[in-house]
């Protein structure tokens, strides 16, 4: 936690003073950097070809968001922008308090690691862009976070039904990376939430047992993620 915020607020001050073009750059080089880690990493950490190839594709919301990232931090729709920067503002966030892929591995091992840079760069790209009046949060936008978490949800599934169909990987709802299929082990924290009409007799209704939290969590950090930023924009 120390690390994302303070290495962001470092960024922020090394860029504050550089010209727009050259804070523009940097940025952006970031979100490259992170989509070539992407592509790398799989080929450093898992040696199953099948494993490989699924994580080079959207197999969670941060993987969406990477692979996302170069179109969308050019994108003029303020409505979209701003699902980007919040849900990558969130992602990184939440990582801190529940590392979901890092957990078991050694904090320092190389698995662990890669995995903390890109959520990193997720988060710390995102912040700078508002930090650096890149972009203007909005409290009327506060739906764009649910909207954009949703659709990404959505993307994921149709990722892992197309893996699945194609035989990369066995059956979707073992690839529960993003929680599209349930909470799994986060059931005792969130899954009082979840009704029992969004329940199936193994699981969860995937992508739709978020409802509630697509209704509450979602848009409360939104809202609080707009006020922090007016308020240190002060």
């Amino acid at each position: 936690m120390a690390f994302f915020f303070s290495g962001s607020w470092f960024l922020h001050r090394l860029l504050k003073r550089k010209p727009r073009k050259i804070q523009l750059a940097v940025l952006y080089a970031l979100v490259l950097l992170n989509l070539g880690i992407h592509f790398a990493g799989p080929f450093v950490l898992w040696e199953n070809p099948d494993h490989r190839l699924a994580r080079m594709f959207m197999v969670n919301i941060c993987a969406v968001i990477v692979l996302l990232a170069p179109a969308l931090f050019f994108s003029k729709g303020t409505f979209l922008k701003s699902g980007f920067v919040l849900s990558s503002i969130m992602a990184g966030a939440l990582v801190t308090f529940y590392p979901s892929e890092a957990l078991g591995f050694s904090p320092f091992s190389l698995a662990a690691i890669r995995f903390y840079i890109q959520h990193f760069l997720i988060f710390s790209v995102a912040a700078s862009l508002v930090s650096l009046r890149f972009v203007k949060l909005r409290y009327r936008d506060f739906w764009a976070l649910p909207a954009f978490m949703f659709l990404s949800l959505l993307i994921v599934v149709a990722n892992g039904a197309i893996l699945e169909g194609w035989g990369v990987i066995g059956r979707q709802q073992n690839w529960n990376m993003a929680f599209q299929w349930g909470p799994a082990e986060l059931e005792g924290v969130i899954g009082w939430l979840v009704p029992g009409i969004l329940r199936t007799g193994d699981g969860f209704i995937p992508v739709l047992w978020q409802l509630p939290v697509f209704f509450t969590f979602y848009p409360a950090f939104a809202l609080a993620t707009v006020y922090l930023s007016k308020k240190l924009g002060n």
